[in-house]
């Protein structure tokens, strides 16, 4: 029997909000949502246990002959770090900088930081299937580096002979510039990560729920009197003494 959750489809992807944010200040979770999530909560359900929508995934992190419909994920040398964790996984992702090289090392090009973090939960629920819970974040070392350049240029800035609120108004913009940059290049990042899920699991993922036996207890019918069916879920449930 499937959770009681309300799934919205789109793409064969089920989005919902991250159940643990509802519980927090409303001033709380939108500092959260707005700052440090950098993309939406992503669910997903695949036909699969868990340790074999790890095993396909750590798979396709890995370019292959044998894999070239995954060729798209692989542009611009982008690739994928995925760490097991005890309910899930977590997944980075980088790719190469074209114009900038080791120093000292003639043709190894430098890669690009991992500006996001995407935590992954493995549920198992009902016969082989699994709920792919997604939710990214932006890195915290990657979140502090957005105020270094404007910090630094603000000390420039305060010894200049302006008035007081043009400084302000510099520092503001140079702030904002900062902080677009960090944060739409992690957003980046974490949208990659979910394509790339989506992708590799695009011959398991399921579009559609599995219906509920029409002999099923738990089941009530539009004509049935709630209260009584209710009384008798409850009776059910009660553990016995």
């Amino acid at each position: 029997m499937f959770p009681p959750v309300v799934f919205a489809y789109n793409r064969g992807i089920v989005r919902k909000q991250a159940s643990d944010m509802a519980q927090r200040n409303p001033i709380t979770r939108y500092l959260r949502n707005r700052f440090w999530f950098v993309h939406p909560a992503v669910t997903l359900l695949a036909k699969a246990t868990p340790d074999e929508t790890l095993a396909l995934l750590a798979t396709g992190t890995k370019p292959h002959r044998d894999r070239l419909h995954l060729q798209d994920l692989f542009a611009d040398g982008r690739r994928y770090q995925i760490e097991k964790r005890q309910r899930g996984f977590v997944m980075h992702t980088n790719s190469k900088h074209y114009w900038r090289y080791t120093e000292g090392v003639v043709g190894i090009r430098r890669r690009t930081r991992s500006a996001a973090k995407m935590l992954a939960t493995l549920t198992p629920i009902a016969d082989d299937y699994t709920r792919i819970e997604l939710l990214a974040h932006i890195r915290a070392g990657y979140f502090v580096d957005i105020f270094f350049v404007p910090g630094f240029m603000a000390v420039l800035v305060v010894l200049m002979p302006w008035v007081i609120w043009f400084q302000a108004g510099v520092i503001a913009v140079m702030v904002a510039l900062s902080f677009a940059y960090h944060y739409y290049n992690a957003a980046y990042q974490a949208n990659e990560m979910v394509f790339f899920v989506e992708k590799v699991l695009t011959d398991d993922l399921v579009t559609e729920l599995p219906t509920l036996a029409t002999e099923n207890p738990d089941l009530m019918t539009a004509n049935a009197d709630f209260e009584q069916e209710w009384e008798r879920f409850y009776s059910a449930h009660q553990p016995r003494e």
